[in-house]
């Protein structure tokens, strides 16, 4: 349950397809409005993660790589970053505000272009409902 006496709510929802959605409001007066919706969920979430970047972009937006929700929830977290090829750890970290730039941590360059690496985020304290794991792939264009 979420309580928030503003006008917007955040809801995480976790799995794609359809939820009810159930809101109740109480005015000042203490009257009670209820109301439900069936909403739909047109994805699975996944951090809310881009699957591109481009290291040498002038766009702050769009040269360095971090799942969007890790930098606006407060949770403890790890993301590595691994190379399809081998295996091998490409880049890693635990805080959100140290997205990944295309360094490849092994020899200190810029990884090649036009080729999608694995990315996989272990969450410490998932919600409710939620997985403690997340991966996906991100093409450094």
């Amino acid at each position: 349950m979420n309580t928030n006496s503003g006008k917007n709510v955040e809801l995480l929802a976790f799995d794609k397809g359809y939820a009810i959605v159930e809101v109740q409001a109480t005015g000042s007066n203490g009257c009670v409005a209820k109301e439900k919706e069936m909403i739909q969920i047109p994805s699975d979430y996944n951090l809310l993660a881009v699957n591109a970047f481009n290291p040498q972009s002038q766009d702050s937006r769009n040269n360095t790589f971090m799942p969007f929700a890790l930098t606006i929830r407060q949770t403890p977290f790890r993301l590595i970053v691994l190379d399809p090829d081998n295996g091998g750890l490409v880049y890693e970290t635990t805080d959100a505000n140290n997205a990944w730039d295309g360094i490849d941590r092994r020899d200190g360059k810029l990884v090649p272009g036009n080729k999608a690496y694995i990315w996989k985020v272990v969450i410490q304290h998932p919600v409710q409902g939620e997985k403690g794991e997340y991966r996906g792939t991100i093409v450094r264009m």
